[in-house]
């Protein structure tokens, strides 16, 4: 799940899927510890002691939150997961041996850089990949998705 938008349709229409196909709903956040520059004097989170478990805490309650906000009551359902590690690594791993993955369209950023983060996880998962469209997941299109020139300043 998107750390920025919660991705509460793709969410949505993750548990809708895994209630008619009797299957387990997992939702997963991936989160990485901090690394540390040599100038840095004062103690940073990848510094400190567990601070990788303060993280996970951290990422796994910042999940809950928006599967609650996303589901309300039916948030019982879900199993959450936190992960330490790159979000296309920790997808790529939590491929094998399930369903499918849903995850949000990518971001205009994420499209940029090659290869953009969705094509990747779909050329590695070891299991089908949904998208949710920004038409359907109802978060805003930028103007790139509608086909619409923006004027560049």
């Amino acid at each position: 799940m998107s750390g920025s938008s919660g991705s509460p349709m793709a969410l949505r229409w993750a548990l809708e899927t895994a209630r008619r196909l009797e299957l387990r709903l997992v939702a997963v956040r991936a989160y990485k510890v901090p690394a540390t520059s040599a100038g840095t004097v004062r103690p940073t989170p990848s510094r400190v002691a567990g601070s990788g478990d303060v993280l996970e805490a951290s990422t796994l309650a910042d999940l809950e939150a928006h599967v609650r906000a996303a589901l309300g009551d039916d948030a019982e359902e879900v199993e959450l997961r936190a992960v330490r590690g790159g979000r296309r690594r920790v997808l790529t791993a939590a491929s094998d041996g399930a369903a499918m993955l849903v995850v949000d369209a990518p971001r205009r950023r994420e499209l940029e850089g090659e290869p953009s983060f969705v094509r990747s996880l779909v050329y590695r998962a070891q299991c089908p990949v949904v998208i949710m469209p920004p038409r359907v997941s109802s978060t805003p299109a930028e103007p790139w998705v509608q086909g619409r020139r923006t004027a560049r300043g």
